[in-house]
């Protein structure tokens, strides 16, 4: 009988890993001096996450990797802890969530101002038309 303790392995990492972020946010939420380890635990989820968001206009993928950082920042002090299962998923699933809707705020915003761009230009066309008619 062949046996793999793969699977249960990688349970047991991932356990280990929701601990040590769940140890880290306990302690960071005390003020304690832990983000840069809080950061350096979470930081192959972060640029995993962020080689898959698309970046908008401004937005190039370092640019989306600290951005993601700062939400993380920002979610770690709002997450609701009662236990540390799925600490880091729930925390990288949040914070990507904020992220993205400001990545959508931006997307529609720069949208607007191509619209208007593109009226303003159209009237201008018009207005030259029209005046051209005239003579």
């Amino acid at each position: 009988m062949v046996t793999n303790d793969g699977p249960q392995l990688v349970l047991q990492q991932v356990g280990q890993q929701d601990l040590r972020v769940f140890d880290l946010l306990i302690r960071y939420r005390a003020e304690e001096p832990v983000a840069e380890a809080l950061v350096a635990e979470l930081l192959p989820a972060v640029e995993a996450k962020a080689g898959r968001m698309s970046p908008v206009g401004l937005y190039g993928r370092g640019d989306l990797r600290q951005e993601l950082i700062a939400e993380v920042m920002y979610v770690a002090v709002r997450l609701p802890l009662k236990r540390p299962n799925f600490v880091t998923r729930r925390l990288m699933l949040a914070a990507a969530k904020r992220l993205a809707r400001r990545l959508e705020r931006e997307w529609f915003r720069q949208l607007d101002e191509w619209y208007r761009q593109a009226d303003g230009a159209s009237r201008q066309t018009l207005g030259k038309e029209a005046a051209e008619g005239d003579q």
